[in-house]
Protein backbone atom coordinates (compact mmCIF):
# COMPACT_ATOMS: atom_id res chain seq x y z
CA UNK A 1 0.00 0.00 0.00
CA UNK A 2 1.29 3.44 -0.80
CA UNK A 3 1.87 6.39 1.65
CA UNK A 4 -1.26 7.87 0.09
CA UNK A 5 -3.30 5.12 0.44
CA UNK A 6 -2.28 4.69 3.82
CA UNK A 7 -3.51 8.53 4.54
CA UNK A 8 -6.63 8.38 2.41
CA UNK A 9 -7.82 4.78 4.17
CA UNK A 10 -6.93 6.70 7.63
CA UNK A 11 -8.78 9.81 6.80
CA UNK A 12 -12.36 7.21 6.01
CA UNK A 13 -10.97 5.47 9.75
CA UNK A 14 -11.43 8.65 11.00
CA UNK A 15 -14.65 9.86 9.84
CA UNK A 16 -16.14 6.21 10.11
CA UNK A 17 -16.78 6.20 6.33
CA UNK A 18 -14.11 2.71 5.93
CA UNK A 19 -15.91 0.52 3.17
CA UNK A 20 -15.95 -3.70 4.25
CA UNK A 21 -13.44 -3.85 1.45
CA UNK A 22 -11.28 -0.79 2.48
CA UNK A 23 -11.12 -2.36 6.09
CA UNK A 24 -9.86 -5.65 4.64
CA UNK A 25 -7.31 -3.77 2.71
CA UNK A 26 -6.27 -1.79 6.05
CA UNK A 27 -6.16 -4.99 8.40
CA UNK A 28 -3.84 -6.83 5.11
CA UNK A 29 -1.55 -3.99 5.42
CA UNK A 30 -1.65 -4.29 9.77
CA UNK A 31 -0.46 -8.01 9.04
CA UNK A 32 1.85 -7.53 6.32
CA UNK A 33 3.14 -4.33 6.77
CA UNK A 34 3.06 -2.63 10.16
CA UNK A 35 6.05 -3.96 12.30
CA UNK A 36 7.99 -1.74 9.51
CA UNK A 37 7.91 2.25 9.89
CA UNK A 38 5.70 4.71 7.40
CA UNK A 39 7.26 7.64 6.09
CA UNK A 40 4.01 10.12 5.69
CA UNK A 41 4.34 13.43 4.05
CA UNK A 42 1.37 15.61 5.37
CA UNK A 43 0.61 17.07 1.88
CA UNK A 44 -0.78 21.05 2.18
CA UNK A 45 -1.19 20.60 6.07
CA UNK A 46 1.81 21.31 8.25
CA UNK A 47 2.65 18.20 10.90
CA UNK A 48 1.48 19.75 13.77
CA UNK A 49 -1.90 20.63 12.30
CA UNK A 50 -2.22 17.34 11.12
CA UNK A 51 -1.37 15.31 14.12
CA UNK A 52 -3.47 16.98 16.27
CA UNK A 53 -6.36 16.91 13.66
CA UNK A 54 -5.91 13.14 13.80
CA UNK A 55 -5.92 13.06 17.65
CA UNK A 56 -9.39 15.13 17.81
CA UNK A 57 -10.75 12.65 15.64
CA UNK A 58 -9.64 9.19 17.54
CA UNK A 59 -10.49 11.52 20.43
CA UNK A 60 -14.52 12.06 18.98
CA UNK A 61 -14.60 8.45 17.43
CA UNK A 62 -13.81 6.91 21.11
CA UNK A 63 -15.87 9.40 23.22
CA UNK A 64 -19.25 8.41 20.78
CA UNK A 65 -18.38 4.40 20.19
CA UNK A 66 -18.40 5.09 16.64
CA UNK A 67 -16.16 2.19 15.55
CA UNK A 68 -15.46 -1.37 17.63
CA UNK A 69 -13.61 -3.92 15.54
CA UNK A 70 -10.29 -5.89 16.09
CA UNK A 71 -6.94 -4.64 16.63
CA UNK A 72 -4.55 -3.08 14.02
CA UNK A 73 -1.54 -0.06 14.29
CA UNK A 74 -0.42 2.38 11.92
CA UNK A 75 3.12 3.55 12.39
CA UNK A 76 3.73 7.23 11.26
CA UNK A 77 7.32 9.25 11.54
CA UNK A 78 7.17 12.47 9.70
CA UNK A 79 11.36 13.33 10.04
CA UNK A 80 13.57 16.29 9.46
CA UNK A 81 14.00 19.58 10.60
CA UNK A 82 10.29 20.50 11.00
CA UNK A 83 8.67 17.53 11.15
CA UNK A 84 7.78 15.61 14.27
CA UNK A 85 7.91 11.65 15.54
CA UNK A 86 4.13 10.24 15.80
CA UNK A 87 3.11 7.10 16.64
CA UNK A 88 -0.56 5.99 16.62
CA UNK A 89 -1.75 2.42 17.45
CA UNK A 90 -5.28 1.95 16.77
CA UNK A 91 -6.39 -0.71 19.09
CA UNK A 92 -9.65 -2.66 19.44
CA UNK A 93 -11.85 -0.13 17.50
CA UNK A 94 -10.58 3.27 18.54
CA UNK A 95 -6.96 4.17 20.33
CA UNK A 96 -3.73 6.42 19.86
CA UNK A 97 -0.19 6.77 20.95
CA UNK A 98 0.79 9.94 19.44
CA UNK A 99 4.34 11.21 20.18
CA UNK A 100 4.83 14.88 19.79
CA UNK A 101 7.87 16.54 21.34
CA UNK A 102 7.98 18.08 23.68
CA UNK A 103 5.25 16.01 25.27
CA UNK A 104 3.02 13.21 24.13
CA UNK A 105 -0.84 12.23 23.59
CA UNK A 106 -1.74 8.46 24.24
CA UNK A 107 -5.20 7.28 23.72
CA UNK A 108 -5.86 3.54 23.57
CA UNK A 109 -9.12 1.52 23.60
CA UNK A 110 -9.81 -2.12 23.55
CA UNK A 111 -11.62 -5.09 23.69
CA UNK A 112 -9.14 -7.04 25.08
CA UNK A 113 -9.69 -8.56 29.04
CA UNK A 114 -8.00 -6.96 31.75
CA UNK A 115 -5.81 -10.20 33.68
CA UNK A 116 -8.20 -13.09 34.12
CA UNK A 117 -9.73 -12.35 30.07
CA UNK A 118 -13.08 -11.61 31.31
CA UNK A 119 -14.72 -8.39 30.53
CA UNK A 120 -16.40 -8.77 34.50
CA UNK A 121 -14.30 -5.88 36.93
CA UNK A 122 -17.40 -5.91 38.79
CA UNK A 123 -15.48 -7.69 42.00
CA UNK A 124 -15.54 -6.92 45.42
CA UNK A 125 -15.68 -8.18 49.21
CA UNK A 126 -18.27 -7.25 51.64
CA UNK A 127 -16.68 -7.34 55.17
CA UNK A 128 -20.17 -7.72 57.48
CA UNK A 129 -20.57 -6.15 60.76
CA UNK A 130 -19.90 -9.35 62.15
CA UNK A 131 -16.93 -9.95 60.72
CA UNK A 132 -17.65 -11.87 58.30
CA UNK A 133 -16.68 -12.11 54.16
CA UNK A 134 -19.20 -12.20 51.56
CA UNK A 135 -17.27 -12.43 47.76
CA UNK A 136 -20.10 -10.20 45.60
CA UNK A 137 -18.78 -10.87 42.72
CA UNK A 138 -19.56 -15.02 43.39
CA UNK A 139 -22.59 -14.51 45.00
CA UNK A 140 -26.46 -14.55 43.47
CA UNK A 141 -28.56 -11.79 42.90
CA UNK A 142 -31.51 -11.13 45.73
CA UNK A 143 -30.90 -10.74 49.62
CA UNK A 144 -27.08 -11.25 50.75
CA UNK A 145 -27.25 -10.11 54.26
CA UNK A 146 -29.51 -8.67 57.18
CA UNK A 147 -28.05 -5.80 59.06
CA UNK A 148 -29.88 -4.89 61.97
CA UNK A 149 -33.16 -3.21 60.32
CA UNK A 150 -31.39 -2.82 56.90
CA UNK A 151 -31.60 -5.58 54.05
CA UNK A 152 -28.37 -5.80 51.93
CA UNK A 153 -29.15 -6.93 48.16
CA UNK A 154 -27.34 -7.32 45.19
CA UNK A 155 -29.34 -6.07 42.33
CA UNK A 156 -30.08 -6.99 38.84
CA UNK A 157 -27.26 -4.96 37.76
CA UNK A 158 -24.45 -6.28 40.00
CA UNK A 159 -24.07 -3.47 42.34
CA UNK A 160 -24.82 -3.30 46.20
CA UNK A 161 -27.93 -2.11 47.82
CA UNK A 162 -28.68 -1.00 51.16
CA UNK A 163 -32.41 -0.88 51.86
CA UNK A 164 -33.13 0.37 55.80
CA UNK A 165 -36.87 -1.43 56.45
CA UNK A 166 -37.09 -0.54 59.93
CA UNK A 167 -38.96 2.88 59.78
CA UNK A 168 -40.57 3.33 63.34
CA UNK A 169 -38.46 0.21 65.16
CA UNK A 170 -35.65 0.99 67.35
CA UNK A 171 -32.26 0.16 65.31
CA UNK A 172 -30.01 -2.29 67.41
CA UNK A 173 -27.16 0.08 67.26
CA UNK A 174 -24.54 1.21 65.12
CA UNK A 175 -23.66 -1.27 62.73
CA UNK A 176 -20.80 -1.30 60.32
CA UNK A 177 -20.20 -2.88 57.03
CA UNK A 178 -17.24 -2.45 54.38
CA UNK A 179 -16.39 -2.90 50.80
CA UNK A 180 -13.18 -3.51 49.09
CA UNK A 181 -11.79 -3.96 45.73
CA UNK A 182 -8.98 -5.91 44.26
CA UNK A 183 -6.58 -5.38 41.30
CA UNK A 184 -8.16 -5.19 38.36
CA UNK A 185 -11.81 -4.28 40.02
CA UNK A 186 -14.46 -1.60 39.90
CA UNK A 187 -17.96 -1.88 42.22
CA UNK A 188 -20.42 0.36 43.19
CA UNK A 189 -22.79 0.37 46.12
CA UNK A 190 -25.62 2.32 47.07
CA UNK A 191 -26.09 3.07 50.87
CA UNK A 192 -28.64 3.68 53.00
CA UNK A 193 -29.43 7.19 52.28
CA UNK A 194 -29.96 6.41 48.57
CA UNK A 195 -26.17 8.05 47.87
CA UNK A 196 -24.16 6.13 45.50
CA UNK A 197 -20.59 5.23 45.47
CA UNK A 198 -18.38 3.91 42.70
CA UNK A 199 -14.67 2.66 44.17
CA UNK A 200 -11.57 1.95 42.07
CA UNK A 201 -9.19 -0.78 42.17
CA UNK A 202 -7.68 -1.48 45.51
CA UNK A 203 -10.50 0.71 47.24
CA UNK A 204 -12.13 0.04 50.39
CA UNK A 205 -14.93 2.27 52.09
CA UNK A 206 -16.53 2.16 55.76
CA UNK A 207 -19.89 2.87 56.64
CA UNK A 208 -22.35 2.47 58.75
CA UNK A 209 -25.86 0.41 57.68
CA UNK A 210 -27.85 3.22 58.19
CA UNK A 211 -27.28 6.35 58.79
CA UNK A 212 -29.75 7.26 62.36
CA UNK A 213 -27.71 10.15 63.60
CA UNK A 214 -27.09 13.90 62.68
CA UNK A 215 -24.19 13.12 59.95
CA UNK A 216 -23.94 10.78 57.38
CA UNK A 217 -20.09 9.08 58.06
CA UNK A 218 -18.26 7.27 56.07
CA UNK A 219 -14.24 6.48 56.19
CA UNK A 220 -12.34 5.71 52.32
CA UNK A 221 -8.81 4.22 51.44
CA UNK A 222 -8.42 4.07 47.54
CA UNK A 223 -10.66 6.13 45.31
CA UNK A 224 -14.04 6.44 44.80
CA UNK A 225 -16.66 8.77 42.98
CA UNK A 226 -19.99 9.82 44.67
CA UNK A 227 -23.17 10.97 44.49
CA UNK A 228 -24.08 12.10 47.62
CA UNK A 229 -28.30 11.85 48.27
CA UNK A 230 -29.41 15.88 49.49
CA UNK A 231 -30.10 16.08 52.90
CA UNK A 232 -29.68 19.41 54.53
CA UNK A 233 -30.21 18.29 57.86
CA UNK A 234 -27.40 15.70 57.69
CA UNK A 235 -24.54 16.31 55.96
CA UNK A 236 -22.36 13.84 54.33
CA UNK A 237 -18.54 13.45 55.51
CA UNK A 238 -15.85 11.67 54.02
CA UNK A 239 -12.78 10.69 56.39
CA UNK A 240 -9.76 10.19 55.26
CA UNK A 241 -6.41 9.40 56.16
CA UNK A 242 -4.05 12.07 58.04
CA UNK A 243 -7.16 14.00 59.55
CA UNK A 244 -8.18 14.95 56.64
CA UNK A 245 -12.19 15.49 55.45
CA UNK A 246 -14.68 15.77 52.89
CA UNK A 247 -17.90 17.44 54.14
CA UNK A 248 -20.93 18.03 51.50
CA UNK A 249 -24.83 17.86 51.94
CA UNK A 250 -25.83 16.74 48.25
CA UNK A 251 -23.10 16.82 45.74
CA UNK A 252 -20.84 14.94 42.62
CA UNK A 253 -17.49 14.48 43.47
CA UNK A 254 -14.69 11.99 43.05
CA UNK A 255 -11.96 11.07 46.24
CA UNK A 256 -8.01 9.56 44.81
CA UNK A 257 -6.62 8.61 47.97
CA UNK A 258 -4.47 5.99 47.48
CA UNK A 259 -1.54 5.64 50.49
CA UNK A 260 1.25 5.46 47.74
CA UNK A 261 0.16 8.79 46.47
CA UNK A 262 1.86 12.24 47.61
CA UNK A 263 -1.47 13.90 47.56
CA UNK A 264 -5.04 13.51 48.14
CA UNK A 265 -7.28 14.76 45.48
CA UNK A 266 -10.80 15.79 45.81
CA UNK A 267 -12.48 17.07 42.30
CA UNK A 268 -15.86 18.10 42.04
CA UNK A 269 -18.29 18.29 39.49
CA UNK A 270 -21.72 19.06 40.79
CA UNK A 271 -22.52 21.26 43.94
CA UNK A 272 -20.35 22.17 46.44
CA UNK A 273 -17.81 20.59 48.73
CA UNK A 274 -15.93 21.84 52.06
CA UNK A 275 -12.15 20.21 51.72
CA UNK A 276 -10.57 20.44 55.74
CA UNK A 277 -7.52 19.22 56.96
CA UNK A 278 -6.66 19.67 60.10
CA UNK A 279 -7.67 23.53 61.00
CA UNK A 280 -7.87 24.49 57.76
CA UNK A 281 -10.61 24.24 55.39
CA UNK A 282 -11.68 25.18 51.67
CA UNK A 283 -14.78 25.35 49.41
CA UNK A 284 -14.41 23.99 45.96
CA UNK A 285 -16.71 24.66 43.59
CA UNK A 286 -17.79 22.22 39.78
CA UNK A 287 -14.25 21.99 37.84
CA UNK A 288 -12.29 22.84 40.70
CA UNK A 289 -9.90 20.11 42.23
CA UNK A 290 -8.49 20.47 46.26
CA UNK A 291 -5.10 18.49 46.45
CA UNK A 292 -4.47 17.96 50.40
CA UNK A 293 -0.95 17.84 52.13
CA UNK A 294 -0.03 19.66 54.64
CA UNK A 295 -2.53 22.32 53.36
CA UNK A 296 -5.24 22.76 50.69
CA UNK A 297 -4.28 23.69 46.86
CA UNK A 298 -7.08 24.40 44.94
CA UNK A 299 -7.07 24.83 41.01
CA UNK A 300 -9.20 24.26 38.22
CA UNK A 301 -9.09 21.40 36.22
CA UNK A 302 -11.40 19.30 33.94
CA UNK A 303 -13.54 17.06 36.16
CA UNK A 304 -14.37 14.50 33.79
CA UNK A 305 -10.82 13.70 33.46
CA UNK A 306 -10.68 12.42 37.37
CA UNK A 307 -13.74 10.21 36.99
CA UNK A 308 -12.26 8.53 33.48
CA UNK A 309 -11.65 5.77 35.74
CA UNK A 310 -15.34 5.29 36.33
CA UNK A 311 -15.85 4.88 32.53
CA UNK A 312 -13.40 2.72 31.53
CA UNK A 313 -10.22 4.42 31.24
CA UNK A 314 -6.74 5.73 32.65
CA UNK A 315 -6.34 9.62 32.22
CA UNK A 316 -3.18 11.19 32.19
CA UNK A 317 -2.66 15.01 31.82
CA UNK A 318 0.78 16.09 31.46
CA UNK A 319 1.59 12.53 34.24
CA UNK A 320 4.65 11.95 34.83
CA UNK A 321 6.34 7.86 34.30
CA UNK A 322 5.82 7.44 38.06
CA UNK A 323 2.18 8.58 38.21
CA UNK A 324 1.22 6.47 35.62
CA UNK A 325 2.78 3.11 36.79
CA UNK A 326 1.11 3.76 40.30
CA UNK A 327 -2.24 3.54 38.00
CA UNK A 328 -1.36 0.74 35.91
CA UNK A 329 0.32 -1.32 38.83
CA UNK A 330 -2.73 -0.94 40.60
CA UNK A 331 -4.85 -2.08 38.08
CA UNK A 332 -2.89 -5.04 37.00
CA UNK A 333 -1.90 -6.11 39.95
CA UNK A 334 2.40 -5.64 39.10
CA UNK A 335 4.94 -4.75 41.25
CA UNK A 336 6.77 -1.72 39.50
CA UNK A 337 10.41 -1.07 40.22
CA UNK A 338 12.94 1.15 38.39
CA UNK A 339 16.56 0.55 36.90
CA UNK A 340 18.60 3.50 36.30
CA UNK A 341 17.13 6.91 35.51
CA UNK A 342 13.38 7.67 35.53
CA UNK A 343 12.27 8.60 32.27
CA UNK A 344 11.11 12.41 32.57
CA UNK A 345 8.55 12.02 30.09
CA UNK A 346 4.97 13.69 30.61
CA UNK A 347 2.46 12.11 28.83
CA UNK A 348 -1.66 13.15 28.06
CA UNK A 349 -4.34 11.04 26.84
CA UNK A 350 -6.04 8.04 27.67
CA UNK A 351 -5.85 4.02 27.77
CA UNK A 352 -9.00 1.97 27.80
CA UNK A 353 -8.56 -0.27 31.10
CA UNK A 354 -9.84 -3.08 28.88
CA UNK A 355 -6.45 -3.02 27.43
CA UNK A 356 -3.62 -6.21 27.66
CA UNK A 357 -0.93 -5.27 29.92
CA UNK A 358 1.56 -6.14 27.03
CA UNK A 359 -0.15 -3.69 24.35
CA UNK A 360 0.38 -1.15 27.07
CA UNK A 361 4.03 -1.63 27.49
CA UNK A 362 4.21 -1.43 24.00
CA UNK A 363 2.77 2.07 23.82
CA UNK A 364 4.79 3.23 26.31
CA UNK A 365 8.01 2.42 25.02
CA UNK A 366 6.80 4.01 21.82
CA UNK A 367 6.57 7.27 24.09
CA UNK A 368 9.86 6.53 25.77
CA UNK A 369 9.23 4.60 28.76
CA UNK A 370 10.89 1.34 27.94
CA UNK A 371 10.12 -1.58 30.36
CA UNK A 372 10.30 -5.55 30.79
CA UNK A 373 7.75 -7.74 31.93
CA UNK A 374 8.44 -11.19 34.11
CA UNK A 375 5.90 -12.76 36.03
CA UNK A 376 4.19 -9.69 38.17
CA UNK A 377 6.93 -7.13 37.58
CA UNK A 378 7.46 -4.76 35.59
CA UNK A 379 10.84 -3.22 35.34
CA UNK A 380 11.07 0.64 34.05
CA UNK A 381 14.42 0.25 32.24
CA UNK A 382 16.30 4.26 30.84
Amino acid sequence: MTEKELQELSEKWLSGNLTSEERMKLDKWYNQESSGVINWESGDRTEFELGERLFKGIQEAQEEHLIRRRPFIIKIVLGHSRKLAAALLLLAGVGLIYHLSPFNKISAGGDQAILSGTKNNNKAILTLADGSKVILDQTRKGLVAKQGNTQVDKTDSGKLSYRNEGAGIAAPGIQYNSISTPVGSQYEVSLADGTKVWLNALSSLKYPTAFDGTERVVELTGEAYFEVAKNKHKPFKVMLANHASIEVLGTHFNIMAYQDEININATLLEGSVKVKKGSANQMIVPGEQAEITDQIKVSTVDAQESIAWKNGLFSFNKSDTKTIMRQIGRWYGVEITYQGKVPANQLTGYIARTSNLTEILKMLEISGVKSTLKENKVTIIN
